[in-house]
């Protein structure tokens, strides 16, 4: 809000989570009608009030739309607000491709494949990963020490080291009662990792991260 006050002549700034967000969309009429309620980390004025009737005109997402909440149970999953927007035909800065990838591990190794595919190895090396639909069809894994990711989840939720056959075939038989996709990669031992965005032209930030566990 303060970044964009000296424009408020030209554009409005709305921020907001998905679970403050309500949205309809309409096939004759333009764009998504969005209503936000007050946040509950209200940052500004703004947002600590209602907003209604609202048919933003470009969105960019800086949170998951599904992942694992903090209390027994709580998967937060706001993949029809994204629908919604979709439906709605309303641009986002992400784009539709990226954020409809990012829902699902196989969708997102699948598109950094084709990249891949399309420039080659050496101009885009991606990690080894092998994908299993079932807990069945995990017989050919990558070389021990590996890791073994269930389903969707971020931030290291459903993920385990995997260092014999023996540990492999105890955790085989909890992805069977989850019903659950599963991918292996080979496990790297780094000591941080480093996450670039990139903004065309030629803007970077790169952000490195520790944890003190393996995750």
């Amino acid at each position: 809000y303060d970044l964009c006050k000296d424009y408020a002549d030209k554009f409005t700034v709305e921020q907001a989570t998905f679970e403050e967000i309500s949205l309809s969309s309409y096939s004759d009429k333009k764009g998504a009608i969005i209503s936000l309620a007050p946040s509950k980390r209200a940052n500004c004025p703004r947002q600590k009030v209602a907003r209604f009737g609202l048919t933003p005109s470009l969105v960019l997402i800086r949170m998951l739309s599904r992942y694992i909440g903090g209390h027994l149970g709580s998967t937060p999953d706001y993949r029809n607000i994204l629908y919604g927007l979709y439906h709605s035909n309303t641009p986002i800065i992400n784009g539709y491709e990226a954020v409809m990838a990012e829902l699902e591990r196989p969708i997102m190794y699948g598109r950094l494949r084709a990249i891949r595919d399309k420039f080659g190895e050496e101009i885009f090396p991606l990690i080894q990963q092998y994908y299993y639909p079932e807990y069945s069809q995990v017989l050919t894994p990558p070389p021990e020490p590996f890791v073994l990711k269930v389903g969707f989840p971020h931030a290291g939720f459903g993920k385990i080291r995997v260092f014999d056959r023996d540990q492999l075939e105890d955790i085989k038989s909890i992805i069977a009662i989850s019903n659950n996709y599963s991918t292996a990669e080979p496990l790297i031992d780094a000591a941080y990792e480093l996450r670039i965005v990139f903004i065309a032209p030629d803007y970077y930030r790169v952000h490195k991260r520790t944890s003190p566990n393996w995750k």
